[in-house]
């Protein structure tokens, strides 16, 4: 009986995050988590296990396997290119990725180098695919490879109903305000980890939705994305943007706002800014002073989250 008991002990944890108690206990394949948030109804919702095998095989991007599989597509293809009167040659393997095109007609020339360039393009984009990255265009820090957090988000939509249900359940969903507001507390109140450089760190530190919620930490972008799912799973049409500041990320939606809330406006939309970063509560449509700047001076890039057909 002692060693049943203790087994039930070691499957069923507590931890607090500022007021916030997080009960874990195994519940067969699955595991169930309870937040208490007092006033706030209990959430409560179960996951499987084997969600988290999705992401253990994911290899942290290095730029220089990038470019060694964009460099044996290339070659590959030059095999096929290298007519009679045309020349190409690469650099060595132990520097920087480079042709040149040399042929009898400065025309084909052209059109084999165009050839060789816009495989590289493609052979880059299918290389990131693959590994769930994105090439963002960071207005301060130019470009640099990030995970994707778009996909990411399509992935957890498959995962994270329970979530979905769970808040439904507690809210009901004809108050989108309340949703959102509730859904922002809950995740400012998991415990952060610092963003990695964002450019520089190629996706270190980066959580998945499920992955977040079974290690209760996470950064801004794993925040931010966590957020956009299940609000997705609740309003399927919501226009929902991931804004990247400099080394922080946050979300614009489409949240009704009061007067006194920051908005960004968009050609398509004036979104509610939304930060569920934490540890500091902030309410909708509050952002830190610190990123004031950057959003009046438009220093930020932004992606936005694909919608659901109804």
């Amino acid at each position: 009986m002692k060693r049943v008991l203790c087994t039930l002990l070691l499957l069923s944890c507590s931890t607090a995050s500022a007021q916030m108690l997080l009960q874990r206990a195994a519940a067969g394949q699955q595991t169930e988590f309870s937040y208490q948030l007092p006033p706030e109804p209990a959430l409560v919702f179960r996951l499987d296990n084997k969600l988290l095998n999705q992401y253990r095989g994911m290899k942290r991007y290095t730029p220089h396997m990038a470019e060694q599989a964009v460099r044996h597509a290339l070659m590959r293809q030059a095999a096929s290119l290298q007519q009679q009167g045309v020349r190409i040659q690469f650099s060595p393997p132990n520097l920087p990725l480079q042709f040149t095109v040399q042929a009898d007609d400065s025309t084909k020339a052209k059109t084999v180098a165009a050839t060789l360039r816009s495989l590289q393009k493609s052979a880059l984009d299918q290389y990131l695919a693959q590994g769930y990255y994105f090439l963002l265009d960071d207005p301060v820090k130019g470009k640099g490879v990030i995970p994707d957090h778009l996909r990411f988000m399509q992935d957890a939509l498959g995962q994270l109903q329970p979530v979905a249900d769970a808040f439904i359940s507690n809210y009901g969903k004809k108050n989108i305000r309340q949703i959102a507001a509730r859904l922002t507390l809950w995740i400012q109140q998991i415990p952060y980890r610092d963003l990695d450089n964002r450019i520089e760190s190629n996706g270190k530190g980066y959580a998945p939705p499920v992955q977040l919620i079974f290690d209760h930490n996470g950064d801004c972008d794993s925040k931010a994305v966590l957020w956009a799912t299940v609000m997705r799973l609740i309003f399927p049409t919501l226009m929902i943007k991931i804004i990247y500041l400099p080394n922080h990320a946050i979300i614009a939606a489409q949240v009704p706002a009061t007067d006194t809330e920051q908005v960004i406006d968009f050609a398509d939309a004036s979104l509610l800014l939304i930060d569920p970063t934490g540890p500091a509560p902030l309410k909708l449509g509050q952002i830190s002073p610190e990123f004031q700047a950057a959003l009046r001076s438009k220093q930020f890039s932004q992606r936005t989250f694909p919608t659901l057909d109804l």
